[in-house]
């Protein structure tokens, strides 16, 4: 582009094309306001656009800004890249940034999110529990899953069910179902992972989390007690 492309006359026309090429533009300014039109406009068409910047840019601060333009347009194709961010940016507030968005995409995002919590990567299991948090009470059954060494599957309709498994098999860094190998009991509740699902669980702050963890001190796993007890300390604590 020779001159700056007039981003608010593209959106008023609905001009994607123009947007999506502006997004690539010298000037960051050019570049954000692009992006903020395009999830405005909810443009589906700009998903794939959207989301190459956000694995590409080396500015994870930059990658936030197209990260919320793809929440804005809620397609589930755009889930995935905003999860990568959420889960493996190295800055945490652009990493709690990320998170905070991923309840707008709903049943998908947190199923992908359950079946990150047993993934062999345990700083990465970690964040998937804290980014579990920013669900709230709907987070409460994949935690509360979790030390009980099960996989949390959620009843839903068969159309969401169907859409949120897609999404699962497109997110690159699973490739493996956890509820069969747990079923196998070729994967297990680790310490460390019962230590963040009673953690998170704790953070979520919901009766039925408490409930949870109530239920978790009386285990007969001496891991699950020990995690839940220390989650019930801190909360009552916090509550004095």
């Amino acid at each position: 582009m020779w001159f700056a492309p007039n981003v608010t006359k593209m959106k008023e026309r609905g001009d994607i094309a123009g947007l999506v090429k502006a997004l690539r533009y010298k000037e960051w300014s050019i570049r954000e306001t692009a992006a903020h039109a395009l999830g405005d406009l909810r443009a589906k068409a700009a998903v794939e656009a959207l989301g190459n910047l956000v694995q590409a840019e080396k500015n994870p601060y930059v990658g936030l800004t197209f990260a919320k333009a793809l929440t804005k347009i809620g397609d589930e194709e755009g889930l995935p890249y905003v999860v990568d961010l959420a889960l493996f940016a190295d800055i945490d507030k652009v990493r709690m940034s990320a998170g905070q968005l991923l309840p707008e995409f709903g049943a998908s995002a947190l199923l992908f999110l359950t079946d990150a919590l047993w993934i062999d990567d345990l700083p990465i299991a970690r964040r998937a529990a804290e980014t579990l948090v920013f669900f709230g009470a709907g987070a409460v059954p994949a935690l509360a899953a979790v030390l009980e060494g099960k996989v949390f599957a959620p009843a839903s309709t068969m159309e969401s069910n169907i859409r949120a498994m897609q999404t699962r098999r497109r997110v690159a860094g699973l490739g493996f179902n956890p509820t069969i190998l747990v079923a196998m009991g070729m994967l297990t509740a680790t310490n460390g992972r019962i230590d963040a699902a009673a953690d998170a669980l704790r953070r979520i702050n919901d009766i039925g989390g408490h409930e949870a963890l109530r239920t978790a001190a009386n285990s007969e796993s001496e891991p699950v007690r020990l995690a839940a007890n220390k989650a019930l300390g801190i909360a009552q604590n916090r509550d004095a």
